[in-house]
């Protein structure tokens, strides 16, 4: 069975990087932030950032999954993404996902670094007007962190 392999993780972590070396394993790189803030939501300025349609970005991936059923792909990030998704404890996208693929078997990599080198990180990869929508990241960073690693956690027993 081939395998869908979902990096998750705090902003600036690695989540890409990591990705992208999965990659060079014969992995098809998906790049979730572009499946779904533009060929789901369409085009976003950073004053109106989009959260919504998760079942558009599910139905997506699965297909592209089922349609290659022996290719292996890999996807650094993932997350039902709308406003404080972090806090949301009724996540089942992942579930949802599952449900949705005949060919593929979903490995979950949480990455886990301090999270002083996370803030870095992203502050790093992102432009100064791209930070004005996150500027209490940094303030938020250990009730992300623990709720995230709840979500993996559920996510893994699903």
């Amino acid at each position: 069975m081939a395998e869908l392999i979902i990096c998750c993780g705090l902003m600036g972590c690695g989540k890409t990087t990591f990705a992208k070396e999965i990659e060079k394993l014969n992995y098809e790189y998906i790049n979730f932030d572009h499946e779904y803030h533009f060929k789901i939501q369409g085009e976003h300025s950073p004053e109106d950032f989009p959260y919504g349609d998760i079942k558009k970005l599910l139905e997506r991936i699965s297909n592209l999954l089922n349609k290659n059923p022996d290719k292996n792909f890999v996807c650094d990030n993932w997350f039902k993404f709308h406003k404080n998704w972090w806090k949301d404890k009724e996540d089942e996208s992942v579930q949802q996902l599952k449900e949705k693929l005949k060919f593929h078997d979903i490995k979950i990599f949480n990455i886990i670094v301090p999270f002083k080198k996370a803030h870095e990180g992203y502050m790093e990869k992102n432009k100064p007007e791209d930070l004005i929508q996150l500027e209490n990241y940094k303030d938020t960073m250990k009730e992300r962190y623990k709720n995230l690693n709840r979500k993996i956690y559920k996510w893994a027993i699903q």
